[in-house]
């Protein structure tokens, strides 16, 4: 990114060929991204619904900050999402012979690669949110992997070429589990650098352990906490949540990061 600072690149237009899908039949067809009023666009045609036309960046300049730009040998600039060098294999390829979107997952069409692992802890919670897809009381079953299963999700991640540097756990309510803190120094263990969880705040709040547990969480190697905070007041999480009375919980989490010291992101 940085090589393009105050770089003449910045003031050449934005034009790149690529492929998408109608959003329409979900065909891939092919597209085109350009920019235009200071603006990155991305215009496509399929055969059977017709144009589209969508807004990739408001700021045309920054979008062209994210990117590589080299000159071929006319001196033509040449926009590209990476940087020649190492990439990660493809994770998955399925039997579909339609290729991508269909049956991928991170395939070798895919430019991007892991740096933010997640790993759902559980599904099991102790909040009942009407709108929560990972919820055991709908669902019907439990799904909550073993510590075995969880090391090897991790060393999958560690074990590429270009290993993700950081991972989350998720859920349901991953402080539901009693082996949380284990699990933290396990994801330190398997060299991730930030170790995040997100989070109701359940385990950190509770009145008797609360702070001890929060102190451990850190001090087996959780470094953040993505904190779910709808707002400042009952009404709000009634609302939000379906519980009464639940600012003071939240209200727990806050004070007991504060005393040990554990980052958060609200």
């Amino acid at each position: 990114m940085y090589h393009l600072n105050d770089s003449e690149y910045l003031k050449e237009p934005y034009y790149r060929k690529t492929r998408s899908v109608c959003p329409e039949c979900l065909q891939p067809i092919g597209a085109e991204v350009y920019e235009d009023d200071e603006k990155i666009w991305m215009k496509k045609n399929c055969q059977e619904h017709g144009d589209f036309r969508d807004l990739i960046s408001s700021s045309a300049k920054y979008y062209k900050w994210t990117h590589y730009a080299i000159k071929d040998k006319n001196g033509k600039v040449v926009w590209k999402f990476d940087k020649d060098g190492d990439t990660n294999p493809a994770d998955f390829q399925g039997d579909d012979p339609r290729g991508c979107p269909y049956n991928c997952g991170l395939c070798e069409e895919h430019i991007s690669t892991c740096s933010l692992a997640l790993i759902d802890l559980t599904n099991r919670c102790n909040f009942n949110c009407n709108f929560c897809y990972a919820n055991i009381l709908q669902s019907g079953y439990l799904v909550e992997p073993t510590l075995e299963e969880i090391d090897k999700v991790m060393k999958h991640f560690r074990n590429k070429p270009i290993p993700a540097v950081a991972i989350m756990f998720t859920g349901g309510e991953p402080t539901v589990r009693k082996d949380f803190p284990e699990i933290c120094k396990m994801a330190k263990d398997n060299g991730f650098k930030e170790v995040i969880v997100a989070t109701n705040g359940y385990g950190f709040q509770r009145k008797k352990g609360g702070l001890e547990f929060t102190k451990k969480c850190k001090e087996m190697g959780l470094d953040t906490l993505y904190f779910q905070f709808d707002g400042i007041n009952n009404a709000t999480y009634e609302k939000t949540r379906g519980i009464k009375n639940l600012m003071p919980y939240k209200q727990r989490v806050i004070d007991n990061l504060r005393k040990a010291r554990l980052d958060s992101t609200v």
